[in-house]
């Protein structure tokens, strides 16, 4: 009688630390994430639930903000309707989508690095890449619905990169083809501002590919793809109207008006890719040191990335594998976009590259960095010191990610409370009383406009803090 396979011991240990891991994630945001409307989702209210529920709604809205998000707008208008506008619910319903990429990027992994040859470094990496997707080093992604959103877009988005890298070595009939080009597009088009970073990202893979390596006919046909499914988003947004709006022009012209600003740029940039594992400015308040000394460390991080990138390339993974190479440019190509249009030079402050809502951007960076290099230590020559390296590595990672988690939980207590204020204000505004305007995070650039008109359509129409009077009981 034959004995059913057992799992390694190892492997027990690994699969207990990845659902712990994301356990800890899931019931932060259970308890933690934010279930009043906050910033954008103002102007959301604006956009889609009023022509919604004042019945001149078309589905051309759905593309009409400026950065076109169709599955937020629709999942918005759903929530409103079944759950009365609970945006911790929107938070609840993405982070399982953090163990679903997990599984993807799993699936890929076992195709370049062969594990079953190289268990150790295999688990490693898995245990390294799980504490980066589920850290809490942001708090962002877990309390705040609209970056947690960004979790499921990144999943399609790497749920298409591996179609992509299906093609590589198989001849795909026509049929296949073509479905192929509309789910890309579909994607484009559901997830228009996330997708495009992704798309045009691992693009950029497969033309070098095709410049550099002997492999370049597994690369034309998937190259092809993309650029059709790109060609169609652009039609279908030329159809819409303003909301498929690209900004390229608009890109170089703060490019060149703002070129003597380029070494703040780059500590921009390296800020906004090291807080997929490390928050500098939390960093800089514990240490007590000024953020300005450590800028040497955010341009050595930004260096980091592109010579890994440059690895990547060099040492063969990219014809295996489009998926680190995408993951790095993905996460570069946002740094880079964010520090031209968001960085400030009146205020100087290179630490602005924390922007919340890039954070599941640079975090998939981060896994294309420990990927690559996985793939380098399996090409040099075994020995115990690598094995002791890697070892240090994973205890000084995960360390850390054990610290921003004590420290995300310790803050909970703090941000109740302000979740509980912020509610109280949002009451005395919505009965005319102005005297008291709502925390800045909560609001953004919308107070008084379209706050105070979105209060008002959310008191008339019995949602959000108005639906629900047991809405905050749990943050009490």
């Amino acid at each position: 009688m034959k004995s059913s396979p057992r799992f390694p011991f190892n492997e027990y240990i690994l699969i207990s630390l990845v659902l712990f891991l994301f356990a800890n994630c899931f019931f932060y945001t259970y308890h933690n994430a934010i279930p009043l409307v906050k910033s954008d989702g103002w102007r959301f209210v604006q956009i889609y639930l009023v022509p919604w529920y004042e019945g001149h709604f078309n589905w051309s809205i759905l593309w009409s903000d400026h950065h076109p998000q169709p599955l937020t707008a629709t999942l918005f208008i759903f929530n409103a309707e079944i759950f009365g506008l609970r945006m911790d619910y929107e938070a609840l319903f993405a982070i399982p989508f953090l163990l679903f990429s997990l599984i993807l990027i799993n699936k890929s992994i076992k195709q370049t690095l062969s594990p079953n040859r190289n268990t150790i470094l295999y688990y490693i990496l898995i245990a390294l890449i799980a504490s980066v997707l589920f850290s809490l080093t942001s708090t962002a992604p877990y309390t705040w619905s609209l970056v947690s959103l960004g979790i499921v877009a990144r999943f399609f988005s790497v749920l298409a990169i591996q179609s992509i890298d299906i093609y590589l070595y198989r001849k795909q009939t026509a049929a296949q083809i073509t479905l192929t080009i509309i789910g890309l597009s579909a994607l484009l088009i559901m997830f228009s501002s996330s997708a495009k970073v992704y798309l045009y990202s691992c693009l950029a893979v497969l033309l070098i590919n095709i410049a550099f390596t002997p492999n370049k006919k597994y690369c034309i046909a998937p190259a092809a793809v993309i650029i059709a499914s790109i060609i169609f988003q652009r039609l279908f947004f030329s159809i819409v109207g303003d909301g498929g709006k690209y900004g390229e022009k608009e890109l170089i012209i703060s490019i060149v008006e703002n070129s003597k600003f380029i070494e703040d740029y780059i500590l921009y940039i390296g800020t906004g890719l090291s807080s997929a594992w490390l928050n500098l400015p939390a960093t800089s308040k514990l240490l007590g040191i000024t953020q300005e000394s450590l800028a040497p460390f955010s341009a050595f991080i930004l260096l980091f990335y592109i010579v890994t990138l440059f690895v990547y390339f060099r040492k063969g993974l990219s014809t295996k594998s489009t998926m680190p190479g995408t993951l790095i440019l993905a996460s570069l190509l946002t740094a880079i976009g964010a520090a031209i249009f968001r960085y400030n030079p009146e205020t100087q402050s290179f630490m602005a590259g924390n922007v919340p809502r890039y954070y599941t951007l640079y975090g998939a960076g981060m896994i294309g960095v420990l990927w690559t290099w996985a793939w380098v230590l399996i090409k040099a020559p075994t020995s115990r010191i690598i094995h002791i390296f890697s070892v240090v590595m994973v205890f000084l990672i995960l360390s850390s990610q054990f610290v921003s988690s004590a420290s995300a939980w310790r803050k909970s207590t703090y941000l109740h409370k302000s979740i509980l204020n912020t509610h109280s204000v949002m009451l005395r505004n919505s009965r005319g009383d102005l005297s008291v305007k709502p925390p800045r995070f909560m609001v953004g650039s919308n107070y008084p406009e379209p706050y105070l008109k979105s209060l008002s359509f959310l008191a008339e129409y019995n949602l959000n803090l108005f639906n629900d009077d047991n809405l905050i009981n749990k943050y009490e």
